[in-house]
């Protein structure tokens, strides 16, 4: 009985010996990952559906979350406002059509990224209902930035940005 007790204990110690020591390394992240966090924002793309001459709700169609790359990159993206922007909705086919506007102003480029692209380990936010894209604009005067956007069923959402000063 004995030797089976120590036999169970030394296997316990041997698998436990090799596993990882804590969970907090499941959360270890590259400082390009800790400022993508640190800056991203999300939203719900949102729209009012009239149920009845009465009544209305709220209806969420999308998930938006937006990366100014500006605050990660500063030196790369001297010249124009630079945003990766990753959309989530189960009906991908609202997906197909998207108008940007960042402080009223139209995109000057809007570019669709794979799945995996070289932004994508920032927000760690693949699924099968993604879609990735890189949103450029003109450089603006202001130090609050308002990116507003739309989709196919003209459900909307406005994600806002502080500009760090220099």
């Amino acid at each position: 009985m004995i030797k089976k007790i120590l036999f169970a204990g030394i296997v316990v110690l041997l698998i436990t010996g090799c596993a990882k020591k804590d969970a907090f390394t499941q959360f270890e992240m590259t400082s390009d990952q800790e400022r993508g966090v640190d800056n991203a924002f999300y939203a719900r793309l949102t729209k009012i559906v009239k149920d009845d001459n009465i009544t209305s709700h709220t209806q969420v169609s999308a998930v938006t979350a937006g990366l100014y790359l500006n605050e990660l990159y500063p030196n790369r993206y001297e010249d124009v406002e630079q945003f990766y922007i990753v959309f989530f909705a189960k009906n991908k086919a609202l997906l197909e059509y998207f108008q940007f506007k960042l402080n009223g102003h139209n995109p000057i480029k809007v570019v669709k990224l794979p799945t995996e692209n070289e932004y994508a380990h920032l927000m760690k936010m693949n699924n099968k209902w993604s879609i990735h894209y890189l949103v450029t604009f003109q450089k603006a005067k202001s130090n609050t930035l308002h990116l507003k956007v739309k989709i196919l069923d003209g459900s909307k959402a406005t994600l806002v940005f502080h500009k760090t000063p220099q």
